[in-house]
């Protein structure tokens, strides 16, 4: 009997109020809510359920409302067959189905999968779920179709500038309107059901347990700040992370976190009463709770999730301190829940060094775009600069490679003139430049492929993609 069977054949008259309560409206909640609804259904019960929401009525609250939803699929919507090697062989590297909260769930009774962000193997030291990873691979397209079936709009996207890392043919897909699009639609199925209550500004802050350790609801408190209890046979917990709370942060992060940015403004709502709520009645943990997703974005723009993407095509360096290092477009981490393909290099602690590389290793950009973000944040004052040439920008521009931010890079004639732009030494920018450009192999350069065009005598080097930056106008 699946999940969402075994919630269902329960259902019971009068006992509760409630037959199940969801907690959180994301992707997790809406399928949890649907599949629940539509089992029911097919069975001629009568479902009577709870959604609560901490965020307000029509607002983007939480990370599915944000994410641009992007599918790593092939043109037939089947998912990378890779991906289960990628992790069994410890490779890093990671999957963006959906979300950008750190959140898994298999609505069974639909057979549907929905992924959040990735794993990395790297990250998790061996300790991704094999098994999951097998499982995924056969649900995904099953989900994508409950999906199309329930309004998602699909757009397959034919990538000829960017080497993905996937196995789909260079393909990946995004839903129409994002995340955003996929909970509405969502939402107006689950509406279009007798009984559902979707409570809004309604944060969940305690599950109520009998004596013998069973649920029967959940304390909450409403906007006003007055608590009350709503009751019920069932309790999905389905609010994600706690990229809005500073304590948990700290705790769990480390010193600082309470600096990250937001990469959407919704995930103020992710406020860990979920994991809290779980832990106090002896929920089991997995994955890493000191871990984070982080991404370079556009520190001038103030459009949500302003992502620098294409870092593997140029170089990024660090901020210029007193005796210099280096700089380019001003980057920012923020967050949204290897080493890897990147690494900064300093020759000196106390910041008497010349600029700090970020390596382009044997990985693909989403590879790596965590790892250069990390390291951003926690050793780099959370900030990091940017810069390439012509030839970079008139190939990957217009696209989502740099245009994601609404913001035009800025732009000079000179080396010497871009670093005036960005308030850095020219000297240093200039001599960082040419110390590159020197380094850099006679391969072939092929952004399509690990082109083996490097640096060398560098440290650390850049392994792929190292075009020269050379030709006006340069850009930051």
């Amino acid at each position: 009997m699946t999940a969402i069977s075994s919630m269902v054949q329960g259902l019971s008259e009068g006992t509760v109020e409630y037959d199940l309560i969801v907690v959180g409206s994301g992707f997790a909640g809406c399928m949890t809510t649907l599949n629940f609804l539509e089992h029911a259904n097919q069975l001629r019960k009568t479902a009577k359920v709870a959604l609560i929401e901490a965020g307000k009525e029509g607002e983007r609250c939480g990370a599915s409302r944000w994410t641009p939803a992007f599918f790593r699929l092939d043109k037939v919507n089947k998912f990378d067959s890779d991906f289960k090697n990628e992790m069994k062989v410890g490779g890093g590297g990671w999957l963006l189905i959906l979300s950008k909260a750190h959140q898994l769930f298999r609505a069974s009774g639909q057979r549907s999968v929905l992924l959040s962000i990735a794993f990395s193997d790297y990250n998790s030291k061996g300790l991704a779920d094999q098994a999951y990873c097998e499982v995924l691979e056969t649900e995904v397209p099953n989900t994508v179709q409950y999906l199309l079936n329930h309004g998602m709009k699909l757009h397959h996207h034919d990538e000829k500038n960017v080497y993905l890392g996937f196995h789909t043919d260079q393909n990946f897909s995004s839903a129409e309107g994002g995340g955003y699009a996929i909970i509405l639609a969502l939402l107006e199925h689950i509406r279009s059901f007798p009984n559902v209550d979707i409570i809004w500004e309604t944060n969940a802050e305690q599950l109520l347990t009998h004596e013998n350790g069973t649920i029967y609801g959940v304390k909450v408190r409403k906007n006003s700040g007055l608590l009350s209890k709503i009751f019920g046979k069932q309790v999905m917990l389905a609010c994600g992370g706690f990229e809005g709370n500073p304590e948990m942060l700290g705790r769990y992060v480390g010193p600082r976190a309470e600096q990250l940015g937001l990469i959407a403004p919704g995930l103020r709502y992710n406020t860990g009463f979920g994991l809290k709520m779980g832990l106090e009645v002896g929920a089991a943990t997995a994955g890493s709770f000191h871990g984070l997703h982080c991404e370079l974005v556009d520190t001038r723009s103030s459009k949500p999730e302003a992502t620098i993407w294409g870092h593997s095509f140029g170089i990024v360096v660090n901020e210029l301190v007193s005796d210099g290092t280096r700089n380019i477009e001003k980057a920012h981490t923020h967050f949204t829940g290897t080493q890897s393909d990147f690494m900064m290099k300093e020759t000196d602690r106390e910041y008497h060094c010349r600029f700090r590389y970020f390596e382009a290793d044997i990985r693909s950009l989403f590879a790596t775009c965590e790892v250069i973000a990390y390291e951003t944040w926690r050793d780099q004052n959370q900030k990091a600069y940017f810069i390439a040439d012509a030839p970079i920008m008139d190939r990957f521009r217009p696209g989502w490679v740099y245009d994601t931010t609404d913001l035009d890079p800025e732009k000079a004639d000179t080396i010497e003139g871009l670093a005036d732009k960005l308030g850095l030494d020219p000297r240093e920018l200039s001599k960082t430049i040419d110390e590159y450009n020197a380094s850099i192999n006679d391969e072939e350069y092929n952004p399509l492929i690990l082109d083996g065009k490097r640096t060398n005598g560098l440290s650390p080097n850049k392994s792929n993609w190292a075009a020269p930056i050379e030709v006006p106008p340069f850009y930051g």
